[in-house]
């Protein structure tokens, strides 16, 4: 019998969707907290709901660039440098123990992950979404003032 946790395609739609559901309870929260009530109209509540899948773009999408940045090694000498600065102040390590740097970067290169995009993917589609609501907003009712 085929174990269901290791199906990798399985994961991304899983990771996909609580991601997509996340932004949408911020997307709505957001909305909410500008003004979107029962009784507004339509192109109100159109501007609203424009206004939080922007948001949950930007907060999804950037916690994906994060993410896919972090699997490139960029943040490897942030880590490093905090761990130097552990050993000195700390009587558990010696500095004479402290890997090098290039030492530190080949093992992490050794442990790292493949990229991954979902994230990002379901930020651009809140992206997308926020233009295309905008649009709408645009079209039905304009700027009102």
């Amino acid at each position: 019998m085929k174990n269901k946790g290791t199906n990798p395609r399985r994961k991304r739609l899983i990771l996909c969707g609580s991601a997509a559901a996340a932004g949408m309870l911020i997307a709505w929260g957001a909305a909410a907290a500008r003004g979107l009530r029962p009784g507004v109209g339509t192109a109100m509540a159109l501007r609203y709901w424009s206004d939080g899948c922007f948001v949950s773009a930007v907060l999804i999408g950037g916690i994906g660039a994060l993410t896919w940045i972090s699997t490139t090694g960029i943040f490897d000498i942030f880590k490093y440098g905090f761990s130097c600065v552990v050993v000195l102040f700390t009587p558990f390590r010696k500095p004479k123990d402290q890997l090098s740097f290039y030492d530190y970067k080949t093992l992490q290169a050794e442990k790292r992950k493949p990229a991954r995009f979902e994230l990002l993917a379901v930020g651009a589609l809140f992206l997308i979404l926020s233009v295309i609501l905008l649009a709408a907003y645009t079209h039905i009712g304009g700027p009102q003032g």
